[in-house]
């Protein structure tokens, strides 16, 4: 193992016991300053460049921590190279390229099929479609 990944995985266990014993942060109805993924890496980035710190392995410290779909990732790392992260957005796309897909209900229930109790798998119709007569051949 090299120390990079030795380092990820120290980094990755603390902060998971971290946030297990002193529990989710507290909102007091605040909402969280950063709007998307791509903020809160360009907040950990900077704060580790203001410390000396290795921002791409903070970064990638936080992102195993954080169980996020490879659709999150990847629109996250297509922002931060357009701003220039390139080592960091390099790193997202590794990891999500091992990262899980969205879950499946989410695609199945939005594409043609949908799950039936008497089939397997059937066409999902529109209701204008439902009663209309078959066409005789």
């Amino acid at each position: 193992m090299t120390d990079r990944r030795k380092l990820v995985r120290e980094g990755a266990a603390q902060l998971r016991q971290y946030t297990a014993t002193q529990g989710p942060p507290p909102v007091d109805g605040e909402p969280s300053p950063f709007r998307n993924l791509a903020e809160a890496i360009a907040y950990v980035t900077a704060c580790c460049r203001d410390e000396g710190v290795d921002e791409v392995a903070a970064s990638e410290i936080l992102l195993s921590v954080v169980d996020l779909p490879r659709e999150g990732l990847l629109e996250a790392e297509e922002l931060l190279r357009a701003l220039g992260y390139r080592e960091i957005a390099t790193m997202m796309r590794r990891l999500a390229r091992k990262a899980r897909s969205r879950p499946r209900d989410q695609w199945m229930r939005s594409g043609m099929y949908a799950r039936t109790e008497g089939a397997a798998l059937s066409p999902r119709l529109s209701p204008r479609h439902r009663n209309r007569p078959a066409i005789a051949s």
